[in-house]
Parts: structure tokens; C-alpha cells; sequence
């Protein structure tokens, strides 16, 4: 999977973040398509899941500091992506998931980029203000 300009949702410290995880994603493809042991396949994805747990956070973050909308529904479709991501990566110790594995990967990265992440960079890019506190 390769970045696209049109994945850019104008933050460049988030697409950088999302340049880092296309670049965890094409970590898992290659370890597959060579034929590495599983061993290799899932210290891929360990690694992918780890930049997703801190680009999650930090965008998180960015979301609630500018007062984004609908930031329960992006959370949780944080939370979505790790569960998957977890079952998928246990059948990968039963069976061959790794079709499924790559296919839930680009298709999520791409729709949610595109979608959730393009809504809150554009509420952000439009002039919103930092939350204040209350005291």
C-alpha cells in the first residue's frame, strides 16, 4: 500500500503518522509474501499495532484539544481496529488469515483516513479553537 496524496488530511503531523502505518502495513504484506516464518508476520504486526496505539492517542488527543465532533464514534473505531486487528491475529496461529489480514488493513486505513480523519482535520483546519478549562 502506497500513500497517496489524496489520503492527506492537511495535518502534517498526522500524515506523517499515516505514512508511518501505510509503511507498518507494507511491513506485514512483505513479511508474508516472502514467505517468513510466523514468527516474523507477527512481529509485524505487533509493530504496525504499536504505532496504531500511538498515532491513536496522539490523534485522539488533537481531537478532544480542538473540540472535534463525533469523537466517541472515532474512538471508537480505534477501539474497532485493534479488536479486529487481535482476531485476526490470533487466526493467524490456526490458520493461513493472511488475505483477510491485509485486506481488513487497507480497506480500514483507506476508509478511515478518508472519512473520520478527513471530518476532524477539517473541523480543525477551519479555524476551530482550542477547548479552554473551566477555571
Amino acid at each position: 500500500m502506497e500513500w497517496k496524496n489524496e489520503y492527506s488530511v492537511g495535518i502534517a503531523e498526522i500524515d506523517d503518522h499515516h505514512k508511518l502505518l501505510l509503511n507498518g502495513i507494507s511491513d506485514v504484506e512483505m513479511s508474508m509474501s516472502t514467505d517468513q516464518s510466523w514468527s516474523n508476520t507477527h512481529y509485524a504486526v505487533v509493530k504496525l499495532t504499536q504505532l496504531a496505539r500511538m498515532h491513536f492517542s496522539v490523534e485522539e488527543s488533537v481531537m478532544r484539544l480542538f473540540g472535534c465532533p463525533n469523537f466517541e464514534v472515532h474512538r471508537m473505531e480505534h477501539q474497532f481496529f485493534f479488536e479486529k486487528l487481535d482476531n485476526i491475529e490470533k487466526m493467524l496461529l490456526r490458520k493461513s488469515a493472511e488475505i483477510e489480514l491485509v485486506q481488513f488493513l487497507h480497506n480500514w486505513l483507506k476508509t478511515h483516513i478518508l472519512g473520520c480523519d478527513r471530518i476532524y482535520a477539517d473541523h480543525i483546519l477551519s479555524g476551530a479553537k482550542v477547548v479552554k478549562s473551566a477555571v
